[in-house]
């Protein structure tokens, strides 16, 4: 599948960003301190969509000087991630919040799930890209298609979410140095026909801590 083209049939194409989720996957694929900029993974994607706007949903990490330097560094990678987000022009950025009692975010999932399906009531794109690792978001998508709206999944190697692959007309996945390619698809012949695998074809940027250089180095 590495060689075949998503399904798009170039009518207005909006993308669903589970921003979050995405940065939580880049952390699991790539090395501490390390991330992309989005519009160069925007890039890419548009090598299969022709995306006509994309709606971000997400929420800055907290971190206080007296944390570790592990989670600091998880949030300085973050907040670099959310702020090339922010750059592209197509994107429009939803920011969430972290609950002051239970600390989980908030604002974000349902945001998006709302958006995806009001807009497919509405008639306001033909085709919606869900970029997500989370499979909560299942009844928005079927809340789409109701609608006769195409939903494609986008996911890095790091985070399928098995059952919306299953239902998304087609799935782009993102993987890392073939790893998902060689050492997962394999066994589940049956999304053989369903997801597509690109190889992450993009600049790795690392983030500059105090007294350190950044580098960058390109997946091909």
């Amino acid at each position: 599948m590495a060689g075949a083209k998503a399904k798009s049939d170039s009518g207005r194409v909006v993308a669903f960003v589970d921003g979050s989720n995405l940065f939580g996957g880049m952390a699991e694929m790539l090395n501490s301190g390390q991330y992309f900029n989005f519009s160069d993974f925007v890039g890419q994607l548009e090598q299969d969509f022709s995306l006509e706007k994309i709606y971000f949903y997400g929420t800055y990490m907290r971190h206080l000087s007296t944390d570790s330097k592990a989670k600091r560094t998880l949030a300085l990678t973050q907040r670099k991630f959310f702020d090339s987000v922010k750059k592209n022009h197509k994107t429009i950025f939803y920011q969430g919040h972290f609950s002051k009692t239970t600390g989980k975010e908030k604002g974000v999932d349902v945001h998006l799930a709302i958006d995806m399906a009001v807009g497919a009531a509405t008639d306001s794109y033909d085709e919606a890209l869900i970029i997500t690792g989370d499979a909560d978001l299942l009844y928005a998508i079927e809340t789409a298609q109701r609608f006769n709206k195409k939903v494609h999944l986008v996911s890095l190697s790091s985070r399928l979410p098995l059952t919306i692959a299953l239902k998304s007309q087609s799935s782009l996945l993102f993987d890392l140095d073939d790893h998902f390619k060689q050492k997962v698809l394999s066994k589940f012949s049956f999304l053989s026909n369903k997801v597509i695998v690109r190889r992450l074809a993009i600049e790795i940027k690392n983030i500059t801590m105090p007294g350190t250089k950044g580098t960058g180095r390109v997946k091909k």
